[in-house]
């Protein structure tokens, strides 16, 4: 599997940096910088990798979980 080259400055998720997140408003996506989202959705929170076809260039969203009765923190962030 080819790895994916993080921005620099990005930091990894953490469930302390997502419980905060949550909390606040603003903005509706929250990401690693590798790809991996949290994506809010009303009162609960999705998991989504973000792809980018090299050769276009468009970008698509794949769901990790794809039962949408299973949200953040039941989908906890090791599963993702």
């Amino acid at each position: 599997m080819p790895s994916q080259t993080r921005v620099t400055g990005e930091k990894r998720l953490t469930d302390t940096a997502i419980r905060a997140w949550l909390k606040k408003s603003a903005p509706d996506t929250l990401h690693d910088g590798g790809g991996l989202y949290l994506r809010r959705r009303g009162e609960s929170a999705f998991w989504a990798l973000r792809q980018v076809n090299r050769e276009t260039g468009a970008r698509t969203w794949a769901a990790l979980f794809t039962d949408p009765s299973v949200p953040y923190p039941q989908a906890s962030l090791a599963e993702a």
